[in-house]
């Protein structure tokens, strides 16, 4: 073995049900049954059992296990120097691997398609930008993205595991390189009195370089079994006739010539041990994305007296509204039929990659930590948001077994360019052209499904055509009828039609679930990343890098750019035929999947689940925040604020600059946003400015914190609990619970979202982020008033550290609230007329204070005005919060 991996590395007997992975969020209920969303129980989702049934899902991803493999990879040095040209590379960012591992371990991608071609776009001066392919990952061909193991041969890489029933190993072998050699991929057992079993070999050419081979290895003679399985790699001479002629040879990415050698760079890609069994999730799910695709395209979308409310407005949307063309869209109205649509929906984002994270997290881009303003990423905004554990829900359904695989038309979704970010997926199979990657999008997706039919599967299929440029096959545009019945304006019928031919794309798709039978075990969801600008009142080219406004997206931040379709589809289990009014997000869609699935969405998902809203429940109005390129827009009631930075403030149009810093629009008068009425209502402005402030923390407006401290209408006290980060961010989670008793639980966040918060009868769970400046928590009435409560508490996924529990109108360190408040000790540190002074940029920990005072009973009632006198001369006194851990008060 080669010196470069220093000792081989022992390997590790993996569980029967292969790597045993704990995880707090993203767990299966104890059910093995889904409910079905009832529409005649208007309050709450009424469970009628669906049966689950068996499929293939992974047990053991072997590329995330690397870390607890035996390696040996003598030529891995040379084989790494040799793969450096190869740019279309990256780590395996969300695994934790060693560093023999990690270096092994990578994302790669083989250009599939015979060439690739640089584009060549036209600047609105007039000239030409050629983009650098290594910044935007935009030239036009096809990329196939996979997770993997490389092995230059020889190599071998060798796992203990438990063979479960029914397995199967399934992997895909690829040399990168064109070498004078083929390589040779083995896949071998060795059973436990060390004979070795061959159970699979894949040979593959220098002619057959830059694709992925995909290979099954049944496992059933070894069921129960703890083998060794060794993926080993080696090297044969190719015949004569074969072997590469030209003395110089490039990789598949074009990038200049390597010398032709006789060592074949060979990558597994995806190898994984499947089991048929009982799956951790009941359901498919093959989620669609119409890249700037509008509602009011689609025919069932529309609502008739809605259009007839707008173009009466006393300022109507004009071409802000499209017109309802029936038979436009056939295959997504027939989806409409059997699902639940939401016509009243908007992006977190007005452009790709924001809307795409958005989507896919559950929460807006800047939650996470991506802002939507630049287009190439900062590298530590990168590297913060792979180390800080994103939310998305390709990664939480892989945690429990299913198969994440993206066929797109999307660069952002590649994190080895700088525009771009892993999203999760394993797989991302990404065809970028101007009209035939719907064909190859199309023509991915219904082969996995055919393909991959028994197992459990998670597709994201993203189109584009809806996209500018817009060159529609004929037959689409033909489906747009002229004025008046149709649009006046060439580029709106275009795209139209161009929202026609992805539709007849997804007919495909849904024709080959119903060909591998899988309608009733799939979840389908259709959305958009965002919508278009096609208004004439919105023409115009911002200062912010001289962008069009019209005809384009990232740049404007109307409504019309904002809203999107949503629709789900599930039979027996989603109401048929259902249009839901509510306004409601594209956040909302991942915890809906997760709930439809049994599985609980993390609490960093700020997003809300849509299911009770397809049972008929009704809601407080959820805030709509939409970001854009320097600019925020913030839906409330019936209006619309419109909030710009920078450059973004002015527009051209025409000959006139119009400047802006915000714009205020009635949707109810003016549906199509043409009637700035900022001017004329600076109060208005005013409320909706800190409305907005309010909605980018996730906290209610001003004014909450002083409600929620207040006795409730049930008489009950409030418990107020603080945490503050001592001038940084931290994670803070845990849960607390009624200790031997049943109790009931009413909670009000402050300076948090409320849906980072989860109460569960007697208990309550929580996970969120401290703010530099402030501090942050939630107010808790229990029921009955004297329950103990236990506590179960992290501090950046840590146990809390003992000396940061803090009592009292003092705030001083309190011991006795380390597991909770169960002692009379406890309960007496707490009692507060108010909330102790706190210093923001030092104090670090949890605050906890009670609006009462103990009686004789032992229960707490409120306090008096005494109380309030002490609290005044404390405060007087400058106190602040206790920096150390000696329970003194130092300013």
């Amino acid at each position: 073995m080669s010196s470069w991996f220093g000792s081989t590395c022992l390997g590790v007997v993996l569980a029967a049900s292969g790597l045993a992975v704990v995880h707090r969020y993203g767990t299966r209920a104890e059910t093995a049954l889904v409910p079905r969303i009832d529409a005649v129980a208007p309050s709450k989702v009424a469970p009628k059992p669906v049966a689950v049934g068996e499929a293939y899902q992974a047990r053991t991803r072997f590329v995330s296990a690397l870390g607890d493999a035996r390696l040996d990879v003598p030529n891995a040095k040379m084989g790494l120097s040799m793969l450096k040209p190869h740019w279309r590379k990256m780590g395996v960012p969300f695994a934790s691997l060693s560093d023999d591992a990690r270096k092994l371990a990578m994302s790669i991608v083989l250009r599939t398609s015979a060439h690739e071609e640089a584009w060549s776009t036209k600047t609105p001066s007039g000239g030409n930008w050629m983009p650098n392919a290594r910044v935007w990952n935009m030239n036009e061909g096809s990329f196939d993205q996979r997770e993997g193991i490389f092995a230059p041969p020889p190599a071998t890489v060798g796992y203990r595991v438990r063979i479960p029933p029914h397995a199967a190993l399934s992997f895909s072998a690829a040399m990168v390189n064109r070498a004078v050699d083929d390589g040779v991929f083995t896949v071998t057992l060795v059973d436990a009195g060390g004979a070795e079993h061959e159970l699979c070999s894949k040979r593959v050419s220098s002619a057959e370089a830059s694709v992925w081979h995909d290979v099954t290895c049944p496992l059933e003679p070894w069921v129960g079994h703890d083998v060794e399985l060794r993926f080993q790699t080696s090297s044969v001479p190719a015949p004569p006739e074969r072997r590469p002629k030209a003395e110089k040879a490039p990789l598949n990415d074009d990038l200049g010539p390597v010398l032709a050698t006789n060592l074949p760079l060979l990558v597994w890609g995806n190898p994984t041990l499947l089991a048929k069994e009982l799956t951790n999730v009941p359901y498919n799910v093959v989620w669609i994305v119409v890249d700037a695709l509008r509602p009011d395209v689609i025919p069932s979308f529309h609502d008739d007296a809605e259009d007839v409310k707008k173009l009466a407005a006393p300022y109507p949307p004009l071409d802000a509204l499209l017109p309802k063309i029936d038979g436009l869209t056939p295959s997504l109205d027939a989806l409409a039929r059997a699902g639940t649509r939401f016509t009243n929906a908007h992006s977190a984002a007005t452009w790709t990659r924001p809307g795409t994270l958005a989507m896919l997290a559950g929460a807006r881009a800047s939650e996470i930590g991506i802002e939507s303003l630049h287009f190439v990423l900062h590298d530590s905004d990168i590297e913060r948001y792979y180390s800080s554990e994103p939310p998305l829900i390709s990664r939480i359904l892989a945690k429990n077994g299913v198969l994440p695989r993206a066929f797109v038309n999307n660069f952002f979704m590649a994190g080895y360019a700088t525009a771009g970010l892993d999203m999760g997926f394993e797989r991302v199979a990404d065809h970028r052209y101007h009209t035939r990657d719907t064909a190859e999008i199309t023509h991915d997706t219904v082969s996995f499904i055919h393909d991959h039919a028994s197992e459990r599967f998670f597709l994201f299929c993203n189109y584009n055509s809806p996209h500018s440029p817009w060159e529609p096959p004929q037959k689409f545009l033909d489906r747009v009828p002229l004025p008046p019945a149709g649009p006046s304006d060439k580029h709106v019928r275009r795209y139209m039609a161009e929202a026609a031919k992805d539709d007849e794309a997804i007919g495909e798709v849904v024709r080959a679930l119903d060909e591998a039978h899988l309608r009733e075990r799939t979840l389908i969801v259709v959305t958009a990343d965002h919508g278009e600008t096609l208004s004439s009142a919105h023409d115009g080219v911002t200062s912010l890098d001289e962008l069009p406004v019209r005809f384009h997206h990232a740049a404007g931040n109307y409504e019309e750019t904002s809203r999107i379709p949503i629709l789900a589809v599930l039979p027996g289990v989603i109401p048929a035929n259902k249009a839901v009014t509510e306004r409601v997000r594209s956040i909302d869609i991942a915890p809906t999947v997760l709930e439809l699935q049994g599985l609980t969405p993390p609490t960093r998902m700020s997003g809300r689940s849509l299911v009770p809203l397809m049972g008929g429940a009704k809601e407080d109005e959820r805030v709509v925040l939409t970001e854009g390129r320097a600019t925020r827009g913030l839906m409330v009631g019936r209006y619309r604020l419109l909030a710009r930075e920078g450059k973004a403030q002015t527009t051209r149009q025409g000959d006139k600059l119009v400047t802006a810093s915000e714009e205020l629009f009635d949707l109810e008068d003016d549906p199509g946003e043409r009637h700035d009425i900022a001017p004329g209502r600076p109060d208005l402005v005013a409320e909706m400015r800190a409305r907005l402030a309010a909605a980018e923390k996730n906290v209610a407006v001003a004014g909450a914190e002083s409600v929620s401290r207040k006795e409730g209408k049930d008489g009950l006290v409030p418990l107020h609990l603080r945490f503050v980060g001592g001038g940084a961010v931290h994670r803070v989670s845990g849960t607390l619970q009624a200790a031997g008793v049943a109790a009931a639980f009413r909670v009000e966040p402050v300076g948090i979202a409320r849906e980072v918060i989860k109460v569960e009868g007697p208990r309550v769970e929580f996970g969120f982020s401290t703010v530099p400046d402030g501090a942050v928590g939630f107010d808790l009435r229990v029921e009955p008033a004297d329950a103990k409560l236990a506590w179960d508490l992290y501090l950046d996924d840590r146990a809390w550290p003992a000396d940061r529990f803090f009592a009292g109108p003092l705030g001083l360190w309190e011991a006795s609230l380390e597991h909770g408040i169960t002692t009379d000790e406890a309960r007496s540190a707490i009692v507060s007329s108010s909330l102790p002074v706190i210093n923001f940029t030092r104090d670090l920990g949890l605050f906890v204070t009670y609006s009462g005072a103990r009686n004789e009973g032992g229960g707490l009632v409120a306090a008096g005005a005494s109380a309030e006198e002490m609290s005044r001369v404390l405060r007087a006194w400058g106190y602040t919060a206790r920096t150390g851990g000696s329970g003194v008060r130092a300013k």
